[in-house]
């Protein structure tokens, strides 16, 4: 049996789970009251939890810088020491879109002995402080072009790093 603070805690998790699943047409309700003037004075503290467990902060600013750009790029690329005079070599291109779509490309190469390259279209959202990214089915290409990655795979980047 849960102490007055465990289970104080336990119905806040409980509270907080139920909160992450809530659907679009709610959090919209719940957003154009937080917006309200005169709700806002009397319910700042509602406000700013509110705020708070939908991930508001990253969500807006994301979405505030890429409206001004039109789009965002982000490269990265990593080496990594596999052996004495053997290594890994990655790097990853992306391309975020004002209207919710990515563009991206990677390859690794280990040495000169083998390479894998991908390119990946998508659509991208910003959930918490994460840009949650999945791919759609990219345009036919031939054998000797890049091959695009099949439909429905998911990966995250933290908001800042994009």
């Amino acid at each position: 049996r849960l102490s007055a603070p465990g289970a104080r805690a336990a119905q806040r998790a409980r509270h907080a789970t139920s909160m992450a699943l809530v659907d679009d047409a709610a959090i919209s309700k719940i957003l154009a009251f937080n917006v309200e003037p005169r709700a806002r004075l009397c319910c700042q503290t509602w406000a700013g939890q509110v705020y708070d467990l939908l991930g508001l902060e990253h969500r807006i600013k994301f979405n505030r810088r890429i409206r001004e750009l039109g789009a965002i790029d982000y490269h990265h690329s990593a080496v990594r020491a596999m052996g004495a005079d053997f290594e890994e070599c990655a790097s990853y291109q992306f391309e975020f879109l004002a209207s919710g779509k990515f563009r991206a490309h990677w390859s690794r190469s280990f040495g000169q002995w083998s390479a894998a390259n991908e390119r990946q279209v998508g659509r991208w959202e910003v959930v918490g402080d994460v840009l949650r990214c999945e791919t759609e089915e990219g345009p036919s290409v031939t054998k000797a072009q890049v091959q695009f990655a099949p439909a429905g795979r998911l990966f995250e980047l933290r908001v800042g790093a994009a």
